[in-house]
């Protein structure tokens, strides 16, 4: 097999042989096509008369032969090639491959080379008689192979499967493809390499779009995960096994107007499985933007997590039921809201039956998001309230200490304490007025 080694870059030499070029004409030492530069393709011009004896280009003549004697012995041979080979490799910027080429043109190896110049790694790759690649291996510098591709075509030439094998065990496939007419990955399996058992599996479609995915046990080759997607490639199932049945974690619904989801959530270890135990719901953008959390005993909705457009989460609000002979009912719920620095803003627990606050307090912060003053509500039953209704506490941002405390009846400002402290922290006075 004859074969041509040449780079994806154009190097252009002609000023480094310039100096040498011949009184008898005008073509420079290693210019043997005639070009003007010195490149890849005057090796192969070179290459082509050294093989057949022949070169129907513009090698003729004083100035031709000497422009192919590379190395200047006076003979023009595979030493002048070999020369221009080194010279020309020591321009290559080899953070881009090297490719070798048969006599069809077809890629026989690709080399990537190291900072020094030396072979890192290749790839080589074999055909069959209609020039179609049967074989892709990737070796290390010393040609130990590290991974190999055998492919197989189909009656009408298309590629239908695709081998990979690993370097130690040869026998062991790691990984395999089926492909349609179409050139469609519809099936890819990964195997254990010690056992051959299937590990992973997907499913696509005549499109190319997803449509399931697996994961098997290697020892017992039972499922343990599964994916299901739609005809978009959108995911609306998903179990895992447990013990010796597979149960659904979540399922999910899409809406085409807006392109919101739905994911309703499953507990296989529940005493009722088939019960949501959560729903989430997603935008466009497939960013959350609520959560809910149900108890499948109770049948009631136990937490709510809200989040804006960018997935931070503005609030938090917990349920407290009571039973009666109905059922169980809503007594009261305990709500976080939250700031994009992901402090709270308020802090409230209010109480459904009697329709009014348990407890109120909320959070000021400056622009880097420390805290500058919390205001306390006076709640709950009047027989229990204190002479003020509004207790406001204010905090040096830069230590977190409590600057001072300010009370209030109404609108009425009726007492504020100042607090000083030493340089270890402690509170050295406490001013009331």
């Amino acid at each position: 097999m004859r074969k041509i080694r040449i780079t994806v870059l154009a190097l252009a030499l002609a000023a480094l042989f310039t100096a040498t070029a011949l009184a008898a004409g005008t073509q420079a030492v290693g210019d043997v096509n005639g070009s003007g530069d010195v490149d890849m393709t005057d090796m192969q011009c070179l290459y082509e008369l050294l093989s057949t004896g022949k070169y129907s280009g513009s090698l003729s003549g004083e100035a031709g032969r000497k422009a192919a004697d590379i190395n200047g012995d006076g003979t023009v041979d595979i030493l002048d090639y070999q020369r221009l080979y080194d010279i020309l490799r020591q321009q290559v910027d080899y953070s881009n491959p090297v490719y070798e080429y048969d006599e069809n043109g077809r890629i026989i190896k690709k080399y990537h080379y190291n900072d020094d110049g030396c072979i890192d790694r290749y790839w080589a790759y074999s055909y069959d008689a209609s020039s179609r690649m049967i074989e892709e291996r990737y070796c290390d510098a010393d040609g130990r192979i590290l991974s190999r591709c055998a492919i197989e075509y189909g009656e009408d030439g298309s590629q239908r499967k695709a081998y990979y094998q690993s370097v130690s065990i040869w026998e062991t496939i790691i990984c395999e493809e089926v492909y349609d007419g179409n050139g469609i990955r519809r099936e890819y399996t990964t195997f254990d390499v010690e056992t051959g058992s299937r590990t992973y599996g997907e499913t696509r479609d005549a499109n190319g779009v997803m449509r399931s995915a697996y994961k098997w046990d290697p020892q017992t080759e039972r499922t343990i995960y599964l994916r299901r997607y739609d005809e978009k490639g959108r995911i609306i199932y998903e179990s895992y096994d447990v013990g010796d049945q597979s149960e659904v974690i979540w399922k999910a619904v899409y809406d085409e107007t807006d392109g919101s989801q739905i994911r309703s959530y499953y507990d296989p270890y529940d005493s009722e499985p088939d019960k949501v135990t959560r729903v989430e719901i997603y935008d466009a953008n497939g960013t959350l933007r609520k959560s809910t959390l149900y108890d499948t005993r109770l049948d009631v909705v136990t937490c709510v997590s809200e989040y804006d457009d960018t997935g931070n989460k503005i609030r938090f609000t917990q349920n407290s039921y009571y039973q009666d002979t109905s059922g169980y009912i809503l007594e009261s719920y305990h709500m976080w809201e939250y700031d994009t620095f992901g402090n709270v803003l308020s802090d409230i627990i209010y109480d459904v039956v009697i329709e009014d606050y348990l407890s109120r307090t909320e959070y000021e912060y400056n622009d880097a998001g420390k805290l500058i003053c919390k205001i306390e509500y006076d709640c709950g039953p009047s027989e229990e309230a204190p002479p003020y209704t509004e207790t406001r506490t204010y905090y040096n941002p830069e230590t977190g200490r409590v600057c001072r405390v300010e009370l209030y009846d109404g609108q009425t400002l009726v007492a504020t304490t100042y607090y000083n402290y030493d340089e270890n922290g402690n509170v050295t006075s406490e001013t009331v007025y």
